[in-house]
């Protein structure tokens, strides 16, 4: 079983130790780390170089010309360039707790047990928020953003995505029907999570925080303890809102085929559970 573990660099010199650290000291061992950086000007690509020629066995430097992807285009080239049997993506800022890979491992044997390994699988968890010191914000992501881990329908998934990039084990098939979505994200957690759960894949939910969620200046997306107020301020400008909504329509249905009813549905209902878990978790 050949495990990939994906980390996308770009100036990522001040939290890169730290998270390599945290992920040579997996209880799980049998897994290759591909780094990959996006043209780094802060001495992140000799950071790299150092721990390949320390661990040669472990960590492999992927050096690309092409530079200026972002940090979705560099996750892809990442996804693209690596050949494995699973997949994990890792945030250059972050620390793994111990048990991440084992947990997401486990997960995933009993589905392909349950489901065989034909389809498309992907695992995610919950996160602890801490600031860039390691201090705990929220032990947990999903209540401190007030989102929806049980929603993995891929209605539900357009309007409120609570599969973190960071936290994603997928399989193969999981990558082979990601490919053909590509145009139509924004993000890889989102291609991955809508791809998978518009081809009749399983997503499974692992309850317990598998990472430390570092929240500082540079963050490409963080955490955001969303309150009332945030939705009242979606009601602003609402003809905008609205130019949004059609342009995300036509997106989705490039993905897969969603009624204009259905889509108005789910929004509301997305919208209806936000607001309810904002109160419930003040």
């Amino acid at each position: 079983m050949k495990i990939a573990i994906l980390l996308a660099t770009y100036n990522s010199k001040r939290y890169l130790g730290e998270q390599i650290a945290s992920i040579l000291n997996q209880t799980y061992k049998d897994w290759t780390l591909y780094v990959r950086d996006d043209g780094s000007t802060d001495g992140t690509q000799d950071l790299i170089e150092d721990y390949v020629l320390k661990y040669p066995n472990k960590i492999i430097h992927i050096v690309n010309g092409n530079n200026g992807l972002k940090a979705y285009h560099n996750f892809l080239s990442l996804l693209y360039d690596v050949d494995a049997d699973y997949y994990l993506f890792s945030d250059h800022d972050d620390v793994w707790l111990p048990n991440k890979i084992e947990l997401s491992l486990n997960l995933m044997q009993e589905a392909i047990d349950k489901f065989g390994n034909e389809i498309p699988l992907l695992v995610y968890s919950d996160m602890k928020v801490v600031n860039e010191n390691i201090e705990i914000i929220n032990n947990s992501f999903w209540k401190y953003s007030k989102l929806l881990p049980n929603c993995i329908k891929f209605e539900e998934l357009v309007f409120c995505n609570s599969v973190n990039g960071c936290t994603i084990l997928i399989n193969q098939k999981a990558k082979d029907v990601s490919k053909k979505n590509i145009p139509y994200c924004t993000m890889h957690d989102m291609l991955t999570a809508q791809s998978v759960a518009a081809n009749y894949g399983k997503l499974l939910k692992l309850d317990e925080p598998t990472v430390l969620y570092r929240q500082h200046a540079n963050n490409v997306i963080g955490a955001r303890d969303i309150n009332i107020k945030y939705f009242l301020t979606k009601l602003i400008h609402p003809f905008e809102k609205i130019k949004l909504y059609i342009a995300l329509f036509k997106q989705i249905n490039k993905i897969k085929r969603v009624s204009v009813l259905k889509f108005i549905y789910y929004k509301i209902k997305i919208v209806i559970l936000r607001l309810s878990a904002s109160i419930i978790y003040r």
